[in-house]
């Protein structure tokens, strides 16, 4: 009888609880994949951003190149035009 009763109870109590943590685990888990989603949109325009600089990195040297072989050739045709003939 009464140890039936608490029996009940108890079941009762522990379905209540068992409830109540499958809710917080599962708003944990929704705060986490929002937290993550958050982050990796973040990263994703670091990453834009990144490529970006590579890109303009490598323009630069190019341009960069491009211009020290033409100093190179005024260096030379001005050296000709300097030296005695």
């Amino acid at each position: 009888g009464k140890i039936g009763k608490l029996d009940e109870k108890l079941d009762s109590k522990i379905g209540q609880l068992d409830e109540k943590l499958d809710s917080k685990i599962k708003q944990l888990d929704n705060q986490n994949r929002e937290y993550r989603d958050e982050i990796l949109t973040k990263l994703d325009g670091i990453m834009g951003e990144l490529q970006t600089m590579r890109e303009e990195n490598t323009i630069g040297m190019y341009q960069m190149r491009e211009v020290k072989e033409e100093l190179d050739d005024h260096e030379k045709r001005i050296s000709k035009l300097e030296s005695p003939q």
